[in-house]
Protein backbone atom coordinates (compact mmCIF):
# COMPACT_ATOMS: atom_id res chain seq x y z
CA UNK A 1 0.00 0.00 0.00
CA UNK A 2 1.74 3.51 -0.99
CA UNK A 3 2.00 6.41 1.30
CA UNK A 4 -1.37 7.70 0.36
CA UNK A 5 -3.58 4.95 0.93
CA UNK A 6 -2.24 4.78 4.01
CA UNK A 7 -3.02 8.73 4.90
CA UNK A 8 -6.33 7.89 3.56
CA UNK A 9 -7.44 4.57 5.78
CA UNK A 10 -5.31 6.49 8.71
CA UNK A 11 -7.58 9.21 8.44
CA UNK A 12 -10.95 7.14 7.84
CA UNK A 13 -10.49 5.16 10.95
CA UNK A 14 -13.22 2.81 11.96
CA UNK A 15 -15.72 3.99 15.06
CA UNK A 16 -15.17 1.65 18.22
CA UNK A 17 -18.25 2.96 20.26
CA UNK A 18 -18.49 3.05 24.31
CA UNK A 19 -15.14 4.02 24.87
CA UNK A 20 -14.74 5.97 28.52
CA UNK A 21 -10.71 7.73 29.73
CA UNK A 22 -10.49 7.95 33.22
CA UNK A 23 -9.89 10.85 35.30
CA UNK A 24 -7.19 10.90 37.44
CA UNK A 25 -5.95 14.32 37.86
CA UNK A 26 -7.15 16.06 40.79
CA UNK A 27 -6.34 19.70 41.75
CA UNK A 28 -6.45 21.85 44.73
CA UNK A 29 -7.25 24.70 43.24
CA UNK A 30 -8.84 26.28 40.24
CA UNK A 31 -9.04 29.20 37.54
CA UNK A 32 -12.11 30.06 35.10
CA UNK A 33 -11.84 32.32 32.41
CA UNK A 34 -14.68 33.90 30.81
CA UNK A 35 -15.71 36.41 29.09
CA UNK A 36 -18.67 38.80 29.85
CA UNK A 37 -21.55 38.97 27.03
CA UNK A 38 -24.06 41.03 25.61
CA UNK A 39 -26.75 39.58 23.43
CA UNK A 40 -29.20 40.67 21.26
CA UNK A 41 -31.35 38.72 19.54
CA UNK A 42 -33.75 38.84 16.03
CA UNK A 43 -36.22 36.98 13.96
CA UNK A 44 -36.78 38.38 10.64
CA UNK A 45 -40.01 37.27 8.61
CA UNK A 46 -41.12 37.59 4.81
CA UNK A 47 -44.55 36.17 4.48
CA UNK A 48 -45.34 34.11 0.64
CA UNK A 49 -41.95 34.19 0.08
CA UNK A 50 -42.60 32.19 -3.05
CA UNK A 51 -44.69 34.86 -3.93
CA UNK A 52 -41.82 37.83 -3.36
CA UNK A 53 -38.88 35.91 -4.68
CA UNK A 54 -40.60 36.06 -8.05
CA UNK A 55 -40.94 39.82 -7.75
CA UNK A 56 -37.94 40.75 -6.11
CA UNK A 57 -34.57 39.79 -5.70
CA UNK A 58 -33.44 41.84 -3.02
CA UNK A 59 -35.09 42.50 0.87
CA UNK A 60 -34.17 44.60 3.44
CA UNK A 61 -35.23 43.99 7.55
CA UNK A 62 -35.97 46.60 9.53
CA UNK A 63 -33.08 48.33 12.01
CA UNK A 64 -32.94 46.57 15.04
CA UNK A 65 -32.52 46.45 18.22
CA UNK A 66 -36.13 48.79 18.48
CA UNK A 67 -34.86 50.01 21.73
CA UNK A 68 -34.11 53.92 21.17
CA UNK A 69 -31.24 54.13 24.24
CA UNK A 70 -29.19 51.37 22.75
CA UNK A 71 -26.40 52.58 20.51
CA UNK A 72 -26.26 49.60 18.59
CA UNK A 73 -27.71 49.53 15.62
CA UNK A 74 -28.10 46.64 12.92
CA UNK A 75 -30.49 45.65 9.91
CA UNK A 76 -30.41 42.22 7.95
CA UNK A 77 -30.65 42.23 4.12
CA UNK A 78 -31.65 38.90 1.76
CA UNK A 79 -30.18 38.99 -2.04
CA UNK A 80 -30.47 36.07 -4.67
CA UNK A 81 -27.67 35.65 -5.94
CA UNK A 82 -27.72 35.71 -10.29
CA UNK A 83 -24.22 34.21 -11.03
CA UNK A 84 -25.79 30.17 -9.79
CA UNK A 85 -22.71 29.61 -7.51
CA UNK A 86 -21.41 26.17 -8.08
CA UNK A 87 -24.46 25.75 -10.65
CA UNK A 88 -27.12 26.67 -8.33
CA UNK A 89 -28.73 29.37 -7.14
CA UNK A 90 -28.29 30.78 -4.02
CA UNK A 91 -29.86 33.56 -1.81
CA UNK A 92 -26.85 35.78 0.54
CA UNK A 93 -27.30 37.47 3.89
CA UNK A 94 -25.49 40.13 5.35
CA UNK A 95 -25.56 41.76 8.56
CA UNK A 96 -24.89 45.29 8.33
CA UNK A 97 -23.96 48.28 10.93
CA UNK A 98 -25.77 51.11 11.28
CA UNK A 99 -25.06 52.77 14.44
CA UNK A 100 -22.03 52.07 16.87
CA UNK A 101 -20.96 53.62 19.75
CA UNK A 102 -17.03 52.85 19.51
CA UNK A 103 -17.59 50.63 23.06
CA UNK A 104 -17.52 47.09 21.88
CA UNK A 105 -14.73 45.98 19.39
CA UNK A 106 -14.95 42.15 19.23
CA UNK A 107 -18.52 40.01 18.39
CA UNK A 108 -19.85 36.93 17.41
CA UNK A 109 -22.97 36.34 15.04
CA UNK A 110 -24.63 33.56 14.47
CA UNK A 111 -27.90 33.11 11.93
CA UNK A 112 -30.10 30.12 10.50
CA UNK A 113 -33.69 29.75 9.27
CA UNK A 114 -35.67 29.28 12.27
CA UNK A 115 -35.74 26.43 13.77
CA UNK A 116 -33.49 24.47 11.39
CA UNK A 117 -29.84 24.50 13.12
CA UNK A 118 -28.36 22.59 10.32
CA UNK A 119 -28.34 25.82 8.57
CA UNK A 120 -26.64 27.88 11.05
CA UNK A 121 -23.44 29.74 9.82
CA UNK A 122 -21.31 31.43 12.06
CA UNK A 123 -19.09 34.54 11.74
CA UNK A 124 -16.90 35.94 14.43
CA UNK A 125 -15.55 39.74 13.37
CA UNK A 126 -14.35 43.84 14.23
CA UNK A 127 -16.58 46.21 13.94
CA UNK A 128 -14.46 48.87 13.13
CA UNK A 129 -13.07 47.07 10.45
CA UNK A 130 -16.17 44.92 9.10
CA UNK A 131 -19.20 46.89 9.20
CA UNK A 132 -20.94 44.14 7.18
CA UNK A 133 -20.94 40.55 7.31
CA UNK A 134 -21.66 38.36 4.37
CA UNK A 135 -23.12 34.90 5.14
CA UNK A 136 -22.20 33.78 1.30
CA UNK A 137 -24.07 30.73 0.25
CA UNK A 138 -26.85 31.26 3.21
CA UNK A 139 -29.09 28.63 1.82
CA UNK A 140 -29.33 27.31 -1.74
CA UNK A 141 -32.55 27.45 -3.47
CA UNK A 142 -33.30 24.39 -4.79
CA UNK A 143 -33.06 23.55 -0.71
CA UNK A 144 -34.77 26.69 0.30
CA UNK A 145 -37.99 25.27 -2.07
CA UNK A 146 -37.54 22.00 -1.01
CA UNK A 147 -41.28 21.00 0.67
CA UNK A 148 -39.15 17.73 2.49
CA UNK A 149 -36.91 20.32 4.12
CA UNK A 150 -39.84 22.49 5.46
CA UNK A 151 -37.72 25.48 5.26
CA UNK A 152 -40.90 27.51 4.30
CA UNK A 153 -43.68 26.48 6.52
CA UNK A 154 -46.82 28.49 5.39
CA UNK A 155 -44.46 30.18 2.71
CA UNK A 156 -43.28 32.02 5.17
CA UNK A 157 -39.40 32.69 5.42
CA UNK A 158 -38.13 33.24 9.35
CA UNK A 159 -34.20 34.27 9.68
CA UNK A 160 -33.12 33.88 13.23
CA UNK A 161 -29.72 36.06 14.43
CA UNK A 162 -27.80 36.17 17.52
CA UNK A 163 -25.20 38.84 18.10
CA UNK A 164 -23.22 38.41 21.13
CA UNK A 165 -20.75 41.33 21.95
CA UNK A 166 -17.85 40.23 23.69
CA UNK A 167 -16.65 42.73 26.59
CA UNK A 168 -14.31 42.06 29.62
CA UNK A 169 -12.66 38.98 30.24
CA UNK A 170 -12.81 37.91 33.77
CA UNK A 171 -11.04 35.72 35.74
CA UNK A 172 -11.84 34.15 39.09
CA UNK A 173 -9.54 31.93 41.79
CA UNK A 174 -10.81 29.66 43.87
CA UNK A 175 -9.34 26.34 46.00
CA UNK A 176 -11.08 23.31 46.37
CA UNK A 177 -11.21 20.41 48.74
CA UNK A 178 -11.05 17.28 46.54
CA UNK A 179 -11.48 13.46 47.40
CA UNK A 180 -9.26 11.54 46.44
CA UNK A 181 -11.49 8.37 44.58
CA UNK A 182 -9.38 5.01 44.24
CA UNK A 183 -9.17 3.58 40.57
CA UNK A 184 -11.32 1.28 40.36
CA UNK A 185 -12.76 -0.87 36.90
CA UNK A 186 -15.58 -2.69 37.40
CA UNK A 187 -13.94 -5.43 34.02
CA UNK A 188 -11.94 -6.21 36.21
CA UNK A 189 -13.91 -7.12 38.78
CA UNK A 190 -15.94 -9.37 36.47
CA UNK A 191 -13.26 -10.60 34.92
CA UNK A 192 -13.04 -12.76 38.09
CA UNK A 193 -16.28 -13.96 37.49
CA UNK A 194 -14.91 -15.14 34.13
CA UNK A 195 -15.14 -19.19 33.94
CA UNK A 196 -15.37 -19.27 37.75
CA UNK A 197 -18.10 -22.23 38.93
CA UNK A 198 -18.90 -19.88 41.59
CA UNK A 199 -21.98 -18.43 41.78
CA UNK A 200 -22.56 -19.97 37.83
CA UNK A 201 -25.80 -20.96 36.45
CA UNK A 202 -25.33 -22.07 33.19
CA UNK A 203 -22.64 -23.68 31.16
CA UNK A 204 -21.17 -22.70 28.01
CA UNK A 205 -20.33 -25.65 25.54
CA UNK A 206 -18.06 -25.82 22.44
CA UNK A 207 -17.21 -28.74 20.79
CA UNK A 208 -16.83 -30.72 24.31
CA UNK A 209 -15.36 -27.91 26.23
CA UNK A 210 -17.06 -26.16 29.09
CA UNK A 211 -17.30 -22.88 30.36
CA UNK A 212 -18.56 -21.70 33.54
CA UNK A 213 -20.88 -18.44 32.95
CA UNK A 214 -23.99 -16.41 34.49
CA UNK A 215 -27.35 -16.03 32.71
CA UNK A 216 -27.43 -12.17 34.13
CA UNK A 217 -24.24 -11.08 32.67
CA UNK A 218 -24.84 -13.07 29.45
CA UNK A 219 -28.60 -11.56 29.03
CA UNK A 220 -26.97 -8.22 30.12
CA UNK A 221 -24.30 -7.72 27.25
CA UNK A 222 -26.79 -9.76 24.50
CA UNK A 223 -30.10 -9.66 23.26
CA UNK A 224 -29.92 -13.08 22.30
CA UNK A 225 -29.06 -14.51 25.61
CA UNK A 226 -31.50 -12.28 27.10
CA UNK A 227 -34.44 -13.85 25.01
CA UNK A 228 -32.98 -17.63 25.56
CA UNK A 229 -32.96 -16.55 29.61
CA UNK A 230 -36.25 -14.77 29.54
CA UNK A 231 -38.59 -17.78 28.15
CA UNK A 232 -38.74 -21.59 28.78
CA UNK A 233 -36.08 -22.57 26.99
CA UNK A 234 -34.19 -26.10 26.75
CA UNK A 235 -31.23 -24.17 27.63
CA UNK A 236 -32.33 -21.91 30.42
CA UNK A 237 -34.18 -24.80 31.77
CA UNK A 238 -31.31 -27.37 31.87
CA UNK A 239 -28.86 -24.50 32.16
CA UNK A 240 -26.37 -25.51 29.57
CA UNK A 241 -26.02 -23.52 26.26
CA UNK A 242 -24.56 -25.76 23.62
CA UNK A 243 -22.54 -23.39 21.01
CA UNK A 244 -20.78 -25.83 17.98
CA UNK A 245 -20.53 -22.99 15.39
CA UNK A 246 -17.17 -21.69 16.35
CA UNK A 247 -14.35 -22.68 17.54
CA UNK A 248 -13.37 -23.55 21.20
CA UNK A 249 -10.59 -20.65 21.08
CA UNK A 250 -12.83 -18.29 19.51
CA UNK A 251 -15.76 -18.71 21.70
CA UNK A 252 -13.29 -18.22 25.26
CA UNK A 253 -12.31 -14.75 23.10
CA UNK A 254 -16.26 -13.88 23.06
CA UNK A 255 -16.58 -14.42 26.87
CA UNK A 256 -13.79 -12.73 27.69
CA UNK A 257 -15.11 -9.73 25.95
CA UNK A 258 -18.71 -10.38 27.60
CA UNK A 259 -16.79 -10.07 30.97
CA UNK A 260 -14.03 -7.84 30.46
CA UNK A 261 -15.10 -5.21 27.57
CA UNK A 262 -11.45 -6.67 26.57
CA UNK A 263 -10.50 -9.04 23.76
CA UNK A 264 -6.46 -9.73 24.09
CA UNK A 265 -6.69 -12.21 21.17
CA UNK A 266 -8.64 -10.29 18.52
CA UNK A 267 -6.14 -9.86 16.30
CA UNK A 268 -5.43 -13.58 15.35
CA UNK A 269 -9.46 -14.26 15.21
CA UNK A 270 -11.19 -11.18 14.02
CA UNK A 271 -12.79 -12.55 11.29
CA UNK A 272 -14.23 -15.51 13.62
CA UNK A 273 -15.42 -12.61 16.25
CA UNK A 274 -16.98 -10.62 13.54
CA UNK A 275 -19.46 -13.73 12.65
CA UNK A 276 -20.04 -14.25 16.92
CA UNK A 277 -20.77 -10.86 17.32
CA UNK A 278 -22.95 -10.43 14.09
CA UNK A 279 -24.66 -13.55 15.55
CA UNK A 280 -25.28 -11.95 19.30
CA UNK A 281 -25.48 -8.53 18.62
CA UNK A 282 -21.58 -7.18 20.25
CA UNK A 283 -22.12 -3.86 18.53
CA UNK A 284 -18.35 -2.82 20.12
CA UNK A 285 -16.78 -6.54 19.33
CA UNK A 286 -18.07 -5.77 15.92
CA UNK A 287 -16.44 -2.19 15.72
CA UNK A 288 -12.95 -4.12 17.05
CA UNK A 289 -12.73 -6.55 14.71
CA UNK A 290 -14.01 -4.34 11.71
CA UNK A 291 -10.42 -2.10 12.87
CA UNK A 292 -8.32 -4.72 13.19
CA UNK A 293 -9.30 -6.13 9.65
CA UNK A 294 -8.73 -2.94 7.81
CA UNK A 295 -5.48 -2.16 9.68
CA UNK A 296 -4.40 -5.70 7.60
CA UNK A 297 -6.09 -4.76 4.44
CA UNK A 298 -4.28 -5.95 1.58
CA UNK A 299 -3.91 -6.49 -2.43
CA UNK A 300 -4.51 -10.16 -1.60
CA UNK A 301 -6.87 -9.91 0.83
CA UNK A 302 -9.28 -7.04 -0.62
CA UNK A 303 -11.95 -8.98 -2.04
CA UNK A 304 -12.17 -12.19 0.49
CA UNK A 305 -12.38 -9.45 3.45
CA UNK A 306 -15.53 -7.12 1.69
CA UNK A 307 -17.27 -10.87 1.29
CA UNK A 308 -16.92 -11.14 4.83
CA UNK A 309 -17.92 -7.65 5.89
CA UNK A 310 -21.39 -7.95 3.40
CA UNK A 311 -21.98 -11.26 4.95
CA UNK A 312 -22.38 -9.70 8.67
CA UNK A 313 -23.28 -6.73 7.21
CA UNK A 314 -19.64 -4.98 9.06
CA UNK A 315 -20.95 -1.24 7.38
CA UNK A 316 -17.85 0.24 8.52
CA UNK A 317 -15.37 -2.08 7.33
CA UNK A 318 -17.38 -2.73 4.42
CA UNK A 319 -17.38 1.08 3.10
CA UNK A 320 -13.45 0.85 3.36
CA UNK A 321 -12.95 -1.98 1.78
CA UNK A 322 -14.70 -0.95 -1.25
CA UNK A 323 -12.45 2.58 -1.13
CA UNK A 324 -9.36 0.45 -1.37
CA UNK A 325 -10.70 -2.04 -4.29
CA UNK A 326 -11.89 1.24 -6.21
CA UNK A 327 -8.33 2.49 -5.18
CA UNK A 328 -6.50 -0.88 -6.58
CA UNK A 329 -9.11 -2.59 -9.09
CA UNK A 330 -6.52 -3.53 -11.36
CA UNK A 331 -4.49 -5.30 -8.98
CA UNK A 332 -7.15 -6.48 -6.55
CA UNK A 333 -9.05 -8.33 -9.75
CA UNK A 334 -6.29 -10.97 -10.48
CA UNK A 335 -6.31 -12.42 -7.09
CA UNK A 336 -7.70 -15.27 -6.37
CA UNK A 337 -10.01 -13.90 -4.32
CA UNK A 338 -11.49 -11.78 -6.34
CA UNK A 339 -12.18 -14.65 -8.72
CA UNK A 340 -13.92 -16.27 -5.95
CA UNK A 341 -16.14 -13.84 -5.10
CA UNK A 342 -16.70 -12.92 -8.92
CA UNK A 343 -18.25 -16.86 -9.16
CA UNK A 344 -19.80 -17.22 -5.52
CA UNK A 345 -20.56 -13.63 -4.84
CA UNK A 346 -21.35 -11.64 -8.02
CA UNK A 347 -24.27 -9.53 -6.26
CA UNK A 348 -21.90 -7.83 -4.11
CA UNK A 349 -19.45 -7.09 -7.07
CA UNK A 350 -22.24 -5.65 -9.09
CA UNK A 351 -24.05 -3.69 -6.07
CA UNK A 352 -20.75 -1.99 -5.26
CA UNK A 353 -18.35 -1.72 -8.09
Amino acid sequence: MDSHMRRMFVMNRIRVPDFHLDDRHNSDDSTNTGTKTVKFTHTWSIEDFSVVFERDNKWKSCVFPVDQSNKLKWYLELTVNDKEFRGREYLTLTLNLVEWDDSTEKTIVRCSIMSHVETEQRRTFTMSEQPIVNFNAFIYCCELFDKTNNYLPNDKLSIFCEILLLTDTVCTCSRTQTINVPDFKISESFGKLFNNPKFSDVKIVTKGMEIYAHKNILAARSPVFEAMFSSATEENQRGVVTIDDMDPEVQIEMLRFIYTDHAPNLEMMASDLLAASEKYFFEKLKAMCEKSLVATLSIENAAETLVLADLYNANQLKARTIDFIKVNMDNVRRTEGWRYMSQNHLAVIQANF
